[in-house]
This record gives structure tokens, sequence and C-alpha cells, in this order.
């Protein structure tokens, strides 16, 4: 049985990249879950220490392995955070680093808001 952790960051991935379309959204790239070839991954925009940020949607973006590996954490790291600001706002990394303070710590409540921001986004789409 998986851990309650790994339940909810496997949760947390798949809200990022149904939000995305199954589309990076740095380059629109689509992934293999659309009929694309890219390998899609949800990339933490801030650091996730605890786990205050490491489930809240707005510091998640829908990537692709190789902007994940050669951007957000590689040699052009500057220039993903100004498509990221591009994107989410100029200020988005400050709003994230205040987000820290968030009281939502319970793994419990985290796991009730992802399962109804997936069923919230999933509706959206039907109704398009």
């Amino acid at each position: 049985m998986k851990s309650l952790r790994k339940q909810l960051d496997e949760l947390w991935a798949e809200c990022v990249k149904f939000r995305a379309g199954y589309k990076s959204e740095i380059s629109g790239t689509p992934g293999r879950q659309i009929g694309g070839e890219a390998i899609l991954h949800a990339h933490h925009l801030a650091h996730k220490p605890g786990n205050v940020l490491r489930w809240h949607l707005a510091n998640g973006i829908c990537i692709t392995a190789g902007e994940h590996k050669f951007g957000a954490h590689g040699p052009h790291e500057e220039e993903f955070r100004k498509k990221v600001q591009a994107l989410r706002g100029e200020n988005i990394f400050e709003v994230l680093d205040m987000l820290k303070y968030d009281t939502m710590k319970d793994k419990t409540l985290c796991k009730i808001y992802l399962e109804s921001e997936i069923k919230r986004l999933k509706g959206e789409k039907s109704q398009n």
C-alpha cells in the first residue's frame, strides 16, 4: 500500500499536468497522455520544505523532461525563471515565498484539497 505522502505526490502531479492540458506550459509540447511524444514532469517552482508548498498547486508547472533537466535545474535556470514569470506573473516567486507560511500542513486535508481540485478541473474541461 502506498504511503499517503506518495499518494499526494502523485495526485499533485496529475493535477498539475491535467490543468496544463498535458502540454508543457513553457513550450506547448504535447505529452504522451494526449498522443505526443514528450515525457511530462510536474515541477515544483519553489522548494518544498515540509508539506506546506509540496502539494500547493500554485507551486506546480507542467514541463517536458528536457525542460526540467536543462531549464529548471540546468544551465538555463535563469531563463527558465523568466519564462515562468512571463506565464504566472512577475511576482510568482515572491507569492510562493509567502505561501510557505500557509497552514495547509495536514496530509489528510491536502488529499481532500487535491481530490476536489482534480474533480473541479475535469468538470471544467467537460463543460468546454
